[in-house]
């Protein structure tokens, strides 16, 4: 086609143009035309002169249509890919649009102007301005000409030419966006006097300033030039001049707004030091005064049309603080700067969330950034102090404080002066209308479907102005600082406690909001100031404590009439401002607990509950933070026990354990005195406990009387108040009194007590004696609670039954995370809904407070001292089979895996709170029987256990998720017996290195002559025979092969870490371990992905302990067959106790992986098919439709293939397989390796009969689907040739893995 006539063109651009007439013709369009239309336009784009028919249907005499469609084939054309113009086309092309641009063009229509600027663009991109160095002379005359069309469209042009070299596009290359920025940059620099594109486009501006479209394009094109060319040159030559107009004119402001946005980002260059170009001083200040003038226009209208123009101000001026603010602080006037410091208070007084928090963030980056340069002296530029706190202090009130029907004309007043003039165009004589004003933009927020800003996100932005702006200062009578902020503060306080005086008829109430507002603005603020100044303590500390003492005499003023609210509130600020009183005299603390012991003894009536438990907080609060000196502790000791006998059992609990944190938290009271004061504290709750019928006869006979009996209807005459039965206070009190025991030894759990334990019993823990008291006790109640089931069941118990059946809601709530409406229940005849709903909620109560307890107990070393303590603890995993599961897997999360399955931290101390000569029998009493219970339990879970459940949805719920919960914290917990927990726990001993490769170096040293002296020596030397042993010859080398294991982090001197805790004993001992592993192989079966994840890698970790314990000379085999403790053994040791202690691994490792990975379990299959019959001990999955249901998905993305830019790779099983698998495979090759030197031979798998483990995992290996002997030699060579496991052999595992897996065959059958 390419030879076809001028006519033929013609013809076709002629039959394209009235396909197109008839297109947009009324009512003209069928479908028939449609798809003629679309049939012809296939034709034109795929013409080989298709730029030619593009000239001919965007010619000036055609119909707008035509033209836009002309422009637009000419653009498709220009962007095609692979190209489809070649350089010949693109001439013809340059050529045709300059003849545009120099007055043709100025006969269309505006939107094929805009099209024709996009053309020309694209041209330039690929073109300007090397090839088409005429494109600038056309575009400059064209905007300084007299035509406002081409004016226009030479200002479009550019604008598209700069977006071009937008950061993120992806249509330059590197090479092309430097030759486009910097042939723009000389448009807008050179000459120097009179840019040409600055000149340009100011003779078009003089020429058509009149025209909305040349303004509405010059705007575009200072937007655009803010990415291609420095800001600081744009400023230099007034561009923004162009944008004041831009912003004057309603209809232009929006552009004049988005290039304000790019300039505020790109005033400075981003990235650069302060030594780089800048703007000028005089430019910098004419902008900012701009932004400053802009900001003052923001008065609320009531409109909605104005307040969206504000928010954008708002955010427009947060960005340029926040993008310059270290600049703006460095390099802008201090008067331009506290014009900007009050353009931002100005947005802060506008009765909107979100402009109030843009003003604030502006104001808190202005505040971080520094004046480095030091010649800014004497005050900041930013308004003083108490306007900026007084604005900040109405933003800080609480609306649900504040009185419903608005406040009072003398506090609206009041908050209006502390506002400052509020930024709105209309007065606004009440607080109310401010409130009401605030309520109305959050309206139009909403309307606009915006994310309305939470008040909270104001307050807590306020709080850190206020930290920022009140540094701590020398001098209380500094005018800036932490004194000043103290002393308005104050004033705030003191207002609110006033009132501003009694009314006449005595009716005056506190404002509790101001009263918490002004507490909020310091708190934050003082605890920052107070931990700056205290390191190094001197003057500055002075000029802190001084204002915080003035401060506390101010809130602790008598206000002039009573607020339980405000008490409240008092007694919260009593406990922030805890961290001060150790720098304060005895008196001032004397006095606080004075206040709160009054209070805890005599509580107001009006809300005394609430604030009784709250000045016992304060209390704890001031104990934990060492605020109480020995003397205050003594007296407070005193004080309590008079008071201990006045209170109810749960203030009581409350009154100890703030005396037990004060007791830990008092490092100057001796340990003894200390123990001394908890246990006489401690007196009478424990002669209650022991008191406690439930706790002296704790068996489940008891509990299930005492139960059953609280949830029996009273009979008619008892009194319609159930919850003073006798039955349920006796477990309400049993509950309280554990409360108590947890709380005491949770706040005295510190790292010198119960974290810390040597060989004998641990008696430092200073509740040490209460453990001992209390623990047999609690393990009996505990005992008691777990058999409740068994015991009902056994019985035939109807009542008891019915009580057991069903779940508290809170209960609930805690399993599933919510709480799901259930059928009525049908209840006994005799038993009310409401009362057996509060004896279930007791019961879970008492059930979790005693887990607590029992958890706490284990954790003290004191415990262990008690003969029985390892017979209690096996008594209660022997009962863990017998309960629900939820309480199963509470118990087994709470009690065991902090104990027995993770390593010691700052957080739990482990397995080390066991003395070292107890810890065996702590392990061989209770290991055994607790992986039984698991896998009973498992058994029961996933073989169809929720029979016993009953058939309601929530119930099948519960016990579904428990399922999950259950087997997920066994798998953690086992793979914690496993050694799991510390990050070197997967690191392999390299023994061979130690036997052979440095024995053969320094033997081979030895034969060595010595080494030629003299120049030249060492090019002369002759090169060692090899020796015999093929192992020797890697002497050779051994320091290379060092040099390399160090890089890698595993040097052959570095010992992998022995493992702690209960994972220490059990390893040692074969059958828990061998039990430890049998269970891991269970769970590895289990469809649970999370459940699987932590299994692998439990029995990778295994493996790998079990390895290293040989290198060690650990193992019970080694033992026997004479290795020395502390002394790695020898070849001869180490061979036999492997070969005795690996032959688990391919069996009872190796196989069950391997099988997880070639025959996943399908889910979907499993709820459909008949339960099966277990045959021996066989882990049977049997599980319910709801526990299908809940983890098939997650399941089957977890077996299936996942896609990576569109290529099918291994499913996330096979990727948790490969290294558990591997490591498997690298530890038999590691003694096969031995086995080989040993006898001198080189190691291949010729010899592989010298392994009889490793030929049994090669088996298994060759037994996996598609897999040939050629791709198991292949792996076992990879990893035979190293030294080290590195990425090849992960790759080798992981291909061999991924072919055997369904999700393999899977992709293979769906044609991939």
């Amino acid at each position: 086609m390419q030879g076809d006539s001028a006519q033929a063109l013609d013809a076709l651009a002629d039959q394209a143009a009235a396909a197109i007439h008839s297109i947009h013709a009324p009512g003209a369009v069928t479908a028939a035309s449609l798809v003629a239309a679309r049939e012809l336009h296939e034709n034109v784009c795929r013409h080989a002169s298709v730029h030619q028919l593009a000239f001919r249907l965007s010619d000036p005499a055609r119909t707008p249509q035509v033209q836009h469609f002309g422009f637009q084939v000419l653009l498709t054309a220009l962007k095609a890919r692979p190209p489809t113009l070649g350089q010949t086309e693109r001439a013809e092309a340059r050529a045709w649009l300059a003849s545009l641009l120099v007055g043709r063009a100025a006969v269309y229509q505006p939107y094929v102007r805009a099209k024709c600027a996009e053309v020309v663009s694209e041209v330039a991109r690929l073109d300007w301005p090397k090839q088409w160095p005429e494109l600038k002379n056309a575009l400059l005359a064209s905007a300084a000409g007299a035509s406002p069309e081409l004016a226009s469209l030479a200002l479009s042009v550019w604008c598209h030419i700069a977006d071009l070299l937008i950061e993120d596009s992806k249509e330059l290359t590197s090479d092309r966006r430097r030759e486009l920025s910097g042939a723009l940059t000389a448009l807008v620099e050179k000459p120097v006097a009179a840019p040409e594109l600055i000149s340009s486009l100011q003779q078009a501006l003089h020429q058509h300033g009149a025209d909305g479209a040349v303004v509405r394009e010059a705007l575009n094109l200072c937007r655009a030039l803010a990415v291609a060319v420095p800001v600081r040159a744009l400023l230099a030559h007034s561009l923004d001049q162009i944008i004041r107009v831009g912003l004057d004119v309603e209809a232009l402001r929006s552009q004049a707004v988005t290039a304000l946005a790019d300039w505020v980002e790109k005033v400075f260059p981003s990235g650069k030091s302060k030594g780089q170009p800048h703007p000028e001083a005089h430019d910098l200040a004419r902008f900012t005064a701009l932004l400053v003038q802009l900001s003052r226009r923001c008065v609320f209208d009531g409109t909605q049309q104005g307040y969206e123009f504000h928010r954008q101000v708002a955010e427009l001026v947060s960005d340029y603080c926040t993008a310059n603010a270290e600049n703006l602080v460095w390099y802008l006037p201090v008067s331009d700067l506290g014009g900007l410091w009050s353009a931002l208070l100005h947005l802060a007084r506008y009765p909107s969330s979100l402009v109030q928090l843009d003003a604030l963030n502006g104001m808190c980056q202005l505040s971080k950034a520094k004046d480095s340069s030091g010649s800014r002296g004497g005050a900041p530029p930013r308004p003083a102090l108490e306007q900026l706190l007084g604005t900040l202090f109405v933003h800080s009130l609480k609306n649900e404080l504040m009185p419903a029907e608005g406040p009072a004309s003398d506090r609206s007043e009041w908050l209006l002066r502390c506002l400052g003039a509020p930024s709105c165009s209309v007065p606004v004589p009440t607080f109310q209308v401010w409130c009401q004003f605030e309520a109305q933009t959050l309206a139009f927020d909403l309307r606009e479907g915006s994310d309305a800003v939470d008040v909270g996100a104001v307050k807590v932005k306020s709080f850190e102005l206020v930290r920022e702006i009140c540094p701590p200062s020398a001098s209380p009578q500094d005018p800036e600082g932490f004194g000043s902020l103290c002393r308005i503060a104050s004033l705030f306080v003191g207002r609110a406690l006033t009132a501003g005086g009694t009314s006449a008829a005595g009716t005056c109430q506190v404002w509790v909001a101001e009263f918490d507002a002004a507490l909020s603005l310091i708190e934050r603020t003082a605890t920052a100031v107070l931990k700056a100044s205290e390191k190094p303590a001197g003057e500055q500390l002075k000029g802190i404590l001084e204002p915080a003492l003035a401060f506390l005499q101010q809130v602790t003023m008598p206000a002039v009439s009573f607020s339980g609210t405000l008490e409240h509130r008092r007694m919260e600020f009593l406990s922030h401002w805890a961290v001060f009183y150790k720098h304060f005299d005895s008196d001032v603390v004397g006095q606080v607990l004075q206040r709160l012991i009054h209070v805890i003894e005599s509580p107001p009536a009006e809300d005394a509950v609430k604030l009784q438990r709250r000045a016992l907080d304060t209390l704890i609060s001031l104990g934990k933070q060492g605020a109480l000196r020995p003397a205050q502790l003594e007296s407070l000791y005193t004080e309590c026990s008079r008071l201990a006998g006045k209170l109810n059992p749960a203030a009581r609990g409350k009154l100890i354990e703030a005396l037990a944190a004060a007791v830990a938290a008092c490092g100057n009271l001796e340990i003894a005195r200390r123990s001394q004061i908890i246990c006489g504290m401690m007196e009478q709750p424990t002669a209650a406990f022991h008191a406690s019928p439930l706790a002296q006869s704790a068996t489940s006979d008891a509990l299930l009387a005492v139960l059953t009996g609280a949830a029996a209807t009273p009979p008619p005459g008892a009194g319609a108040n159930k919850f003073e039965e006798p039955n349920l206070g006796k477990l309400r009190d049993l509950r309280t009194l554990l409360a108590t025991f947890t709380g005491v030894i949770n706040k005295t759990a510190t790292p010198s007590g119960v974290h810390t334990c040597g060989d004998n019993f641990a008696q430092d823990h200073v509740a040490a004696q209460v453990v001992q008291a209390w623990a047999p006790g609690i393990f009996a109640v505990a005992h008691g609670l777990a058999g409740l089931s068994v015991l009902a069941h056994g019985t035939g118990n109807q009542a008891a039954l019915m009580l057991l059946s069903s779940c508290a809601s809170t209960e609930q709530e805690c399993v599933l995370g919510k709480r799901c409406e259930a059928s009525p229940e049908v209840l006994l005849p005799g038993f009310d809904a409401r009362v057996v709903g509060s004896v279930r909620g007791l019961l879970w109560e008492t059930q979790s407070v005693v887990v607590n307890a029992l958890r706490l107990c284990m954790a003290c070393s004191s415990f262990w001292a008690l003969p029985d303590a390892p017979s209690w603890i096996r008594a209660l995993v022997e009962l863990l089979p017998s309960q629900r599961l939820h309480v199963a897997n509470v118990i087994l999360k709470e009690v065991f895996v902090p104990i027995y399955g993770m390593p010691a931290s700052s957080a739990t101390p482990g397995f080390s709170a066991v003395p070292s000569q107890v810890q065996g029998a702590a392990c061989e009493v209770v290991v055994p029987t607790l992986v039984a219970s698991i896998r009973q339990i498992l058994r029961r879970g996933w073989g169809g256990g929720a029979a016993g459940e009953g058939p309601d949805e929530v119930k099948e719920l519960m016990f579904a998720t428990s399922v999950v919960a259950f087997s997920r914290t066994a798998a953690h917990l086992l793979a914690g017996l496993a050694g799991c927990g510390t990050p070197s726990a997967g690191l392999l001993a390299n023994p061979e290195r130690k036997y052979f490769l440095r024995g053969a170096a320094a033997q081979q040293a030895q034969k060595a002559p010595a080494p030629a002296q003299g120049p030249g020596a060492a090019g002369n030397k002759k090169k060692k025979n090899r020796s015999k042993n093929s192992f020797a010859a890697l002497a050779e080398d051994a320091d290379a092969m060092a040099d390399d294991a160090s890089a890698k982090g595993f040097g052959p001197d570095t010992d992998p870490e022995v493992p702690k805790g209960a994972a220490a004993v059990v390893l040692r001992h074969r059958e828990m371990r061998a039990l430890v592993r049998i269970a891991l192989s269970e769970l590895a079966s289990v469809p649970e992905v999370e459940t699987v994840s932590r299994a692998l890698r439990g029995l990778l970790i295994w493996s790998v302990q079990l390895w290293n314990l040989i290198a060690r000379g650990e193992d019970p085999a080694s033992i026997a067959a004479g290795a020395l403790p502390n002394k790695p053994p020898e070849v001869g040791e180490l061979l036999h106790a492997a070969g005795d202690a690996l032959r688990a691994l391919p069996m009872g490792v190796l196989q069950p992986m391997l099988k997880v990975v070639a025959k996943p379990v399908n889910v979907a299959s499993l709820s459909s098919a008949a339960p099966a019959q277990p045959s021996g001990d066989a882990f049977v999955l049997s599980p319910c439709a709801t526990l299908v249901t809940l983890v098939e998905q997650s399941w089957s993305t977890f077996t299936s293939p996942t896609w990576v830019h569109g290529k099918r790779t291994p499913s996330g099983l096979v990727l948790e397989s490969t290294t558990p698998v591997m490591n498997v495979i690298w530890i038999l090759i590691k003694l096969f390796r031995i086995q080989c030197f040993k006898l001198d031979l080189k190691p291949a798998f010729t010899h592989s009969y010298l392994c009889p483990p490793l030929g049994e995992a090669g088996q298994l290996l060759r037994g996996l689907p598609n897999t040939t002997e050629h791709d198991v030699q292949t792996v076992l060579n990879c990893i035979l040739e190293e030294d080290w496991v590195a990425d090849p052999q992960k790759v080798a595992v992981r291909v061999l893995l991924h072919e055997a897996s369904p999700a393999f065959d899977a992709g293979r059958q769906g044609g991939d």
